[in-house]
């Protein structure tokens, strides 16, 4: 059986901090590796738990958050949503951007499509072709 995983289970999986939801998700996560079944992780999850990782709660760095996102994207019996997901947390760590930025970068990559921003620095240093709407016709 497939599931969509929520935000919270892999934060209480990662962090620990709750005795009883760390614990339910550390089995759920324990039985995907045995094969008992799947978790699919969504991208719009994987932004959510970089931005309450790094946010003032937890106040982790990028670097930890994408090595612990990454392995666990990389688990037996988890399926990331796209391949991208890899790519994107490896532009988060690599170039210190936003999730949401380091996702659209890596799409454009894996896609050869153009950035649209106002935001044309980060993109920028992340390689990416990046269009000035203010120069566009």
């Amino acid at each position: 059986m497939e599931y969509w995983t929520d935000t919270n289970i892999i934060l209480r999986f990662l962090t620990g901090d709750h005795r009883e939801h760390s614990a339910a998700a550390k089995r759920i996560m324990l039985e995907a590796n045995e094969g008992k079944h799947t978790l699919r992780v969504h991208s719009v999850v994987l932004a959510e738990c970089c931005y309450v990782l790094e946010g003032p709660y937890y106040g982790y760095d990028r670097t930890t958050i994408g090595t612990a996102l990454m392995t666990l994207l990389n688990s037996k019996g988890i399926k990331p949503e796209s391949p991208v997901l890899l790519h994107a947390l490896d532009i988060y760590m690599t170039h210190n951007v936003d999730f949401e930025d380091a996702f659209l970068a890596a799409a454009s990559h894996r896609d050869q499509v153009p950035i649209v921003s106002f935001n044309k620095k980060d993109f920028q240093k992340c390689g990416c072709n990046v269009q000035d709407p203010m120069k566009m016709v």
